[in-house]
């Protein structure tokens, strides 16, 4: 499945290997890379602590081991399983250029996610809004890439 990920041109960055918020988080960090390295060839290079939950010296560690710590800007709360159109609502009129929108593809069933992710592609797309990877988004500016005139 990363395989097919990365192939389709999609980016697998670290979340840790347990999802913890433990001492060994350098160790997490390493644990992960090296598995979704193994399987494609791929280093990761962006890191999203799970819940957003970082110290001031967790996030020196992490830049000291060359990551990019990321979180989001729109909540789909689809962690709350609220049903597909609370969930497409959540992200839809939260959205703005160079957002990122935080969506879950694990922890239990997430059949509301996948519908609501099919419409909210489709809306979004249909305002004019278009994908990019964290790498791509790193290089825009303003909401436009910075290499466009």
């Amino acid at each position: 499945m990363l395989r097919r990920i990365v192939k389709e041109g999609h980016e697998i960055e670290n979340h840790g290997y347990s999802h913890g918020h433990g001492l060994r988080l350098a160790d997490e960090l390493k644990q992960t890379d090296q598995s979704i390295y193994s399987a494609t060839g791929n280093h990761t290079h962006f890191y999203r602590p799970p819940g957003g939950y970082v110290t001031k010296s967790q996030i020196e560690m992490i830049k000291d081991q060359g990551y990019v710590v990321t979180l989001w800007s729109v909540d789909s709360r689809d962690w709350r399983r609220p049903g597909v159109d609370r969930i497409v609502n959540n992200v839809v009129q939260k959205t703005f250029p160079g957002a990122i929108v935080l969506l879950h593809d694990g922890g239990g069933y997430r059949s509301q996610t996948v519908s609501a992710l099919v419409r909210v592609i489709d809306q979004l797309n249909a305002e004019g809004y278009y994908f990019v990877t964290l790498s791509e988004l790193q290089t825009f500016k303003d909401g436009i890439p910075a290499n466009s005139n």
